[in-house]
């Protein structure tokens, strides 16, 4: 069972409410994430409220500080 549509959200968004979701699982802070990371404030601001793009190397290192598989930061829609 899905959380959301696809259709109803850019795959920024998707990623963006996955890693908040994650970071209340994991009890850690934005700013704990986007040090460990290495993305500056305010480009890590920009991605979260969609005006930048995820890039997939982005994914991958918050997927790693997070401890979890990147698939988990593309869940929770579905295609149809």
């Amino acid at each position: 069972m899905s959380l959301y549509n696809v259709s109803d959200f850019t795959d920024d968004e998707i990623i963006s409410m996955n890693i908040r979701i994650w970071l209340a699982k994991k009890g850690m802070t934005q700013m704990k994430l986007r040090e460990a990371v290495g993305i500056p404030s305010y480009v890590f601001s920009r991605k979260m409220t969609g005006r930048t793009h995820w890039r997939v190397g982005d994914v991958f290192r918050i997927s790693q500080a997070l401890g979890i598989p990147v698939q988990e930061l593309y869940s929770g829609f579905e295609t149809d």
